[in-house]
């Protein structure tokens, strides 16, 4: 597969998917969010502990992240949440992941999400996505399987967040799978 243009903005029923921007004025905002639950990210994405400041996101994420498939999860015109999908397209697949606000957990705003970027995926091309999430957080295993996407096993003690180490359930959802839907 040759590089892809991803949209910059995707809507749903009620969320719009919109591709980072690298300004400052755009990093002060999904930094704010991103500040506010770091915490309970960090427990689960191993790169959340490496920003700090919205300059450090601006520099060291947003804008080295500017040309992939990363996108900020809008509802009412606020940033509630972030995912993306971490491209290989040599084998045209990627890895899905994604963080959501705490206080908008339990409304189904991920999953509709995760729909709406992996019918965009299948549209460009892709063959394959995958997604996983640590032993310890039942609450993402639950969106994934709503979402439709198939286990195919453990990587025992793959990740490491916070000093420890844990198990990943990874999940796949291919073209052939989406279409039956």
């Amino acid at each position: 597969m040759e590089q892809v243009e991803f949209a910059k903005e995707l809507k749903g029923k009620r969320i719009i998917l919109r591709k980072h921007v690298a300004t400052m004025e755009y990093a002060e905002e999904a930094f704010s969010v991103f500040k506010k639950n770091k915490s309970i990210v960090a427990q689960y994405l191993d790169w959340a502990d490496r920003f700090n400041t919205a300059e450090e996101y601006l520099n060291n994420f947003i804008i080295k992240t500017k040309d992939e498939a990363e996108y900020a999860l809008i509802l009412d015109g606020k940033i509630i949440g972030q995912l993306g999908f971490w491209m290989d397209l040599r084998h045209d697949s990627g890895d899905l992941w994604y963080w959501l606000d705490k206080d908008n957990v339990g409304n189904g705003y991920m999953q509709e999400a995760i729909k709406v970027l992996e019918k965009h995926i299948f549209d460009l091309g892709f063959y394959l996505i995958t997604v996983s999430y640590e032993d310890h957080n039942p609450k993402s295993k639950k969106t994934i399987e709503k979402c439709g996407y198939i286990f195919e096993g453990i990587s025992r003690q793959k990740y490491v967040t916070q000093g420890k180490r844990h198990d990943t359930y990874n999940y796949s959802k291919l073209i052939t799978d989406y279409k039956k839907v």
